[in-house]
């Protein structure tokens, strides 16, 4: 990655001049993927997150915190992945915590 964007609460973004992609890591036990996905999209479109459209038009935010939620019995999800389009973006979550946002060409 070569050049990294601060979020406001502290996560950074990595992006990758080469692709146009940016990552940004979470930890599912602290954050939800539907609040990151949020906050991420609108540093990468740099603009506030409340300007966006909801996210609900794109995914259930429920549903997709579920995904990512531990299991029942404690345990951390070792696999899976969502990938949508949000506010022109392309969204990649998977369950290893990492959310990938490129922006539309």
């Amino acid at each position: 990655m070569d050049e990294a964007v601060l979020l406001p609460r502290g996560v950074e973004i990595e992006r990758d001049e080469s692709t146009d992609r940016y990552r940004v890591r979470y930890d599912s036990s602290e954050e939800l993927p539907s609040t990151v996905v949020v906050t991420a999209v609108a540093a990468v479109a740099e603009t506030d997150p409340l300007d966006l459209e909801p996210l609900r038009e794109s995914i259930d935010p429920d549903a997709l915190d579920a995904l990512f939620r531990q299991t029942p019995g404690g345990r951390i999800r070792s696999s899976g992945q969502a990938e949508f389009w949000f506010a022109d973006h392309h969204v990649t979550v998977d369950a290893t915590g990492e959310i990938e946002v490129t922006p539309e060409r």
